[in-house]
């Protein structure tokens, strides 16, 4: 079979096991859903934001567009099952843009084609069993659906570290995806700054690495205004303030207190709580760091590796029999930035929200993660 079957034959099984596991969970009817997802598009469509008032909470304001999709479907009459797979194949190109970042972290992991695509196929199953995505897929929560431009600009900025003359083109348009992503829904923030790391590629001169930040900014800026611009524009017009009634403590609009609402239902208590999370999820009680039971291993796996390659870093000077056990291959470049970008965006999530919902792009990358730092640590 060559590479291009066997690249179709990945994106039609992504897409299949998206749409059969849609079918199977059944129809989506979340609290969210019930007190926002319809009211919100359905104001934003009819112009009803100088009419009603908090009508579904704070909620009200977040930005409507991608909930808009789903209200014209709804209002349509479509059938719940075909409205289920619309989603869902919206949702599977998560995975479509999956399996080209695995294969892009894993061709150098393996001396053989046949190697290298069976730890990458291992690396998009890993990244598809989490708990989180398989709640969502085929549902109407908008973290796996804004995620798919989150998983674009990361491809995007693997693309840029194999092709340096391509950089800063590849770095705008990454920038461009990830400021959408944002733009939908403010809770992309951390993985639009975790983009940064990216910079810090070694070998890069002082003057490129600015002109990186630069075009990942005006990239970022450019999204962001085109997927909430209009949005931020209404708020400002009705209430005087561009994200009403969040941040209010900052823009002093009237119509709301002045202070600003944090989401601190899941945010840890204590440094010990911070670093001890990646292991408390593996729990299976609910509301640990989301509201129903989903126990998750892989981020304690990924973090107990990581802190093994350091020991193993400091031991294997003066261990010499650890230096043969552990190979003399080191991370490609694409490699380092892309586990430093996962480590930066679990501190910048766990920090600004600490919500599992709000992690998806990470449960979907983590499989990758893993699978870079296992052949690290263990490459035989």
């Amino acid at each position: 079979m060559n590479r291009k079957i066997f690249d179709v034959f990945v994106y039609v099984s992504c897409l299949a096991f998206c749409l059969a596991f849609t079918w199977y969970a059944g129809c989506d009817y979340n609290w969210d859903l019930r007190n926002y997802y319809l009211y919100a598009p359905h104001a934003y469509v009819n112009g009803l934001l100088g009419k009603d008032f908090m009508a579904g909470s704070f909620q009200s304001y977040l930005n409507p567009l991608p909930y808009v999709p789903f209200y014209l479907m709804v209002r349509a009459g479509w059938p719940s099952l075909l409205i289920g797979m619309v989603l869902a194949g919206v949702h599977a190109l998560n995975l479509c843009l999956l399996w080209p970042i695995c294969k892009r972290l894993m061709e150098v992991a393996d001396d053989t084609l046949w190697g290298r695509r069976l730890l990458a196929l291992l690396c998009l199953v890993l990244g598809v069993s989490g708990v989180m995505f398989l709640v969502e897929v085929g549902s109407t929560y908008t973290d796996v659906s804004t995620s798919v431009l989150v998983l674009g600009g990361v491809l995007l900025l693997l693309k840029g570290v194999d092709e340096p003359e391509r950089l800063l083109r590849y770095t705008f348009l990454a920038g461009l995806l990830l400021g959408a992503a944002t733009g939908l829904k403010l809770t992309n923030t951390p993985y639009a700054l975790a983009a940064g790391v990216f910079g810090l590629v070694p070998g890069l001169r002082l003057a490129r690495r600015a002109k990186f930040y630069l075009m990942l900014g005006a990239g970022g800026l450019v999204g962001a205004v085109l997927s909430t611009g209009q949005w931020c524009w209404l708020l400002y017009r009705e209430y005087g303030s561009p994200f009403f009634p969040f941040f209010n403590g900052l823009f002093q609009a009237p119509d709301f207190i002045p202070a600003t609402y944090r989401h601190a239902r899941f945010l840890q208590a204590s440094l010990l709580d911070a670093l001890m999370l990646p292991f408390s999820i593996i729990e299976t009680y609910e509301w640990t760091y989301v509201e129903i039971s989903a126990p998750e291993v892989r981020f304690a796996a990924f973090f107990g590796a990581c802190a093994l390659l350091v020991i193993a870093a400091v031991l294997r000077k003066w261990w010499p029999a650890l230096r043969t056990r552990m190979g003399t291959q080191v991370m490609a470049a694409k490699q380092q930035m892309f586990v430093a970008y996962v480590v930066v965006g679990w501190v910048v999530w766990m920090v600004m929200f600490s919500n599992g919902r709000y992690l998806l792009p990470l449960t979907l990358l983590i499989g990758a993660a893993c699978g870079v730092v296992l052949w690290r640590l263990l490459p035989a």
